[in-house]
């Protein structure tokens, strides 16, 4: 019940409405031997049973991936599992209850936590990415990072607990500095600071062979605005 709860909680921000909400609860009820016929799910509505019937179809990719030979099948069966689903809502039910197993992993022993993390590193989070649901793919990246590289997640994460006040100071004045400025050229805006991910930093590290004193876009800026022209004008 508590994983239902946190899937549901992942899922409110993202504004998928009542029936993603009711299609996962029904999926998540034949999960648990509550199974429903054809014409069962049509009384909830064809929106629903369409997006029950999209969990349904992922279970095959779940399953195919398990079967998997090689490393680059993963490519494969993302593109596979967007092709057999109609409706992307389901990709965003399947990226929910992914994170909250993944939060929830540590309970896990070894081999379920890795294997856990390699799918989600495999799958779920490049189709977060690639749909540019960017509050998801950041964490799942993170998770997947902590568990399959669990020394290079805590040096990392060591590193970065060495210098989060300078961090935090520091991104708190760019803040406030850009919404003064666009308060002053009254441009509607809400300027928001956060530090880089983990696992992309590493990834930065690696990729350009440096050190962590020379990775130096630590900390980033996000400013929301109402419409395309307050973006160009910000």
């Amino acid at each position: 019940r508590a994983e239902r709860e946190a899937t549901l909680d992942v899922l409110e921000p993202l504004a998928t409405g009542a029936a993603t909400r009711n299609a996962f609860l029904l999926h998540e009820a034949a999960l648990s031997g509550c199974e429903f016929d054809a014409a069962e799910l049509q009384a909830f509505g064809t929106e629903v049973a369409e997006l029950v019937e999209g969990q349904r179809a992922a279970e095959k990719v779940w399953s195919l991936y398990a079967q998997r030979t090689s490393p680059g099948a993963a490519e494969g069966l993302r593109r596979l599992l967007l092709a057999i689903i109609r409706d992307l809502r389901v990709v965003f039910i399947l990226l929910a209850r992914q994170l909250v197993r993944m939060r929830m992993a540590a309970e896990l022993d070894e081999g379920e936590r890795r294997a856990l993390a390699q799918l989600t590193s495999d799958i779920h989070a490049p189709l977060a990415n690639r749909l540019g649901i960017w509050q998801l793919k950041w964490e799942l990246e993170d998770l997947a990072f902590r568990f399959l590289q669990p020394e290079d997640y805590k040096r990392v994460a060591h590193q970065l607990d060495e210098t989060r006040a300078a961090r935090e100071a520091a991104v708190e004045n760019w803040r406030a500095q850009v919404a003064a400025l666009l308060a002053e050229h009254r441009i509607g805006a809400e300027v928001q600071g956060r530090p880089k991910h983990l696992y992309s930093i590493w990834r930065k590290m690696q990729g350009k062979k440096l050190a962590f004193d020379g990775v130096y876009d630590l900390l980033a800026l996000r400013v929301v605005v109402a419409d395309v022209d307050a973006c160009y004008a910000a």
